[in-house]
């Protein structure tokens, strides 16, 4: 009797099932149907007739599902031969002296790559967009890949986070509905999307267990940008009378707000908020005596 067992396998960054036979000189073909998993939801089926006339496989007989990165775990889910579904134990196939067997076990990276290495980390993304705070996950899971994870947001003037789940690896869309500040004020509560305030956001991302985690502030300076885009359209700066006290003044915020930053990075939280204080200050001048 012929036995066929259906293994997984990584091979070259692609997880695989290959198909052993004690005997392939079979001469009516089968049909083999397998369906296989990976840790991020992902499925996919592959049917293959065997043998298919004119391939040479040699012994190498393999079906390819799916890339596979440092954080994927695959596994085979099920088999089917001829429309009959083959267990984990030998499986008497109808109609076919043959039995057949998979092997469900999970798959990992096959390079020497050390899954408990775990690296939690992001980036906010500058859009200049004040309805919107976007965070890139640059993490590094390993075997947390497949737990869920949360981030905290506290928006300034907020003493409790909003907490919301995070997508691994990808760009996270925040807005003034999800951070819970649409109905923070009455009228508020039928407008979909706010302008989100500007200044320092704590930020902290944590995973499953949350001994893991990563934080950092970030100051938000798009409403202010956006003012200095006015005072800077009303300078004629093309013009020969443009107002060079006008520019003077919006480069020296221009200066501050960079200095704020800086500080920020370095967690110097205390100077950044005087400086920004001194930013709003030297708005309000500029902005008023526009038009004087």
């Amino acid at each position: 009797m012929n036995q066929i067992n259906i293994i997984p396998k990584i091979i070259h960054d692609k997880f695989a099932a290959r198909i052993i036979m004690d005997d392939y000189d079979i001469e009516k073909p089968i049909v083999i149907t397998v369906v296989a998993r990976r840790n991020d939801g992902e499925y996919n089926t592959q049917i293959l007739t065997y043998p298919t006339s004119g391939v040479d496989y040699e012994g190498n007989v393999r079906m390819v599902f799916f890339d596979v990165a440092r954080s994927h775990v695959c596994q085979i889910t099920s088999v089917f031969i001829n429309g009959h579904e083959v267990k984990t134990y030998y499986t008497d196939v109808p109609d076919l002296d043959m039995q057949a067997r998979y092997d469900d076990s999970l798959c990992r990276y096959d390079k020497k790559v050390n899954m408990n290495d775990i690296r939690l980390s992001f980036q906010v993304l500058e859009t200049r967009d004040p309805k919107v705070l976007q965070v890139l996950d640059e993490s590094e899971w390993g075997l947390l890949e497949d737990r869920k994870a949360i981030i905290e947001i506290t928006t300034p003037g907020m003493s409790d986070p909003a907490t919301l789940f995070l997508g691994k690896n990808q760009v996270n869309t925040f807005t003034s509905l999800t951070l819970g500040l649409n109905c923070f004020n009455y009228d508020d509560c039928n407008v979909k999307y706010l302008d989100l305030p500007d200044g320092i956001y704590d930020i902290k991302i944590i995973g499953s267990p949350s001994t893991y985690n990563f934080s950092r502030k970030y100051l938000k300076t798009d409403l202010i940008r956006r003012r200095l885009d006015r005072l800077w359209i009303k300078t004629d700066i093309l013009c020969e009378d443009k107002d060079k006290d006008l520019i003077g003044k919006i480069q020296e915020m221009e200066t501050l707000m960079a200095v704020a930053e800086a500080n920020v990075r370095l967690d110097n939280i205390e100077a950044a908020h005087e400086i920004i204080d001194r930013v709003g200050g030297l708005l309000e001048m500029a902005t008023n005596c526009v038009d004087c």
